[in-house]
């Protein structure tokens, strides 16, 4: 498995989600650190530091599905299931997907690219409700982005 490179304290506070709470700790310090988290996880969210947008919700009374926008133009989905104590989110990996299911439209027009691990981060973010699940089974093959999707979970080997 691949580690990240060396990262900067401007690398970090322009796209904040793609690192962990260890990481920017030991770029920025603890004291930073917390403070951005707080910022970042408790306070309505900075457009500037996200990297992905909201274009459309589709709601019903127990699921939403939101639409994303990337930087390059590309669209993913996820999806919010509401459950008494909280929710469930299905994240997207990829853009697109290789495997091509008959039963599936993400694989339709094929695979695009991985998702980044900030890109995965911020679906999960920009729902703004109580997640108690994360389901890593929306568009792609989550195993098929292997270092991406630990990285947006925060484990290191």
């Amino acid at each position: 498995m691949k580690h990240l490179p060396k990262s900067t304290p401007t690398e970090i506070l322009n796209d904040p989600y793609g690192f962990t709470y260890k990481e920017m700790s030991e770029v920025i310090g603890e004291d930073k650190a917390r403070a951005l988290y707080t910022e970042l996880y408790k306070q309505p969210f900075h457009k500037e530091n996200l990297s992905i947008s909201t274009k459309k919700v589709y709601k019903s009374s127990d699921t939403e599905k939101y639409v994303y926008e990337l930087k390059d133009n590309r669209y993913i989905e996820t999806v919010f299931i509401k459950r008494r104590d909280g929710g469930t989110v299905c994240v997207s990996t990829q853009v697109g997907c290789s495997v091509g299911c008959i039963f599936c439209e993400s694989g339709r027009n094929g695979f695009v690219r991985n998702l980044t691990p900030s890109e995965i981060v911020q679906q999960v973010v920009l729902i703004r409700q109580k997640v108690n699940r994360i389901v890593f089974m929306g568009m792609g093959e989550p195993l098929f982005n292997y270092d991406n999707l630990i990285a947006a979970m925060g484990v290191r080997p």
